[in-house]
């Protein structure tokens, strides 16, 4: 709470100054890290986004949470030779561009399966460092929504964490989510 004690005169003598002070407050995120429940996982996100189990949305999703303007989850898929996942190596470091290829060719088959994929426009994919290790970020687009998801291999395991925001949110999601990404520990 801001409080000024003046005049009635001095207030509106003031007015444009006042407002000048209004319009340099902002207020900062306040932080937590959230562990995945039943991993060794975690990652950092805003105190204001709830979190909780999947609620059926994705059986493979272990955590989802939101707080409005943002929706994010982590999927942890075990992958074997007769899953859906068969393709995914047991690590994206140092795989050959051929290698690299065929993760991403596997990666879009995979997505593929999700009926909401059918509607995803401006699918990308590429191979990143972050701090947790080597990762696939996928992009893509549905309806007036964004998705940005970050696939890591550990443990024989595809573990994805993902955010998905309403465009209109773009510039509110850009930092949370670059924040949030940077501090994930596999």
């Amino acid at each position: 709470m801001m409080s000024f004690t003046m005049k009635d005169t001095d207030y509106k003598n003031n007015q444009n100054e006042i407002d000048e002070i209004l319009k340099s407050v902002s207020f900062f995120t306040v932080w937590r890290t959230e562990p995945v429940r039943t991993t060794k996982y975690a990652y950092d996100l805003p105190v204001d986004v709830k979190v909780g189990a999947s609620g059926g949305i994705n059986p493979d999703h272990i955590l989802l949470g939101t707080n409005g303007r943002l929706l994010t989850g982590v999927m942890v898929v075990k992958s074997s030779k007769r899953s859906a996942l068969s393709f995914w190596p047991e690590s994206l470091s140092g795989l050959t561009e051929q290698q690299k290829k065929g993760v991403l060719d596997g990666l879009k088959g995979y997505l593929s399966l999700d009926p909401a994929m059918k509607e995803a426009k401006h699918l990308t994919m590429d191979f990143v460092q972050m701090k947790a290790g080597d990762a696939v970020r996928v992009d893509y687009d549905i309806d007036d929504d964004h998705t940005s998801a970050w696939y890591f291999a550990k443990d024989k395991n595809s573990i994805c964490f993902d955010y998905t925001y309403g465009k209109e949110d773009a510039d509110y999601a850009a930092g949370i989510v670059e924040k949030s990404t940077a501090s994930i520990t596999l």
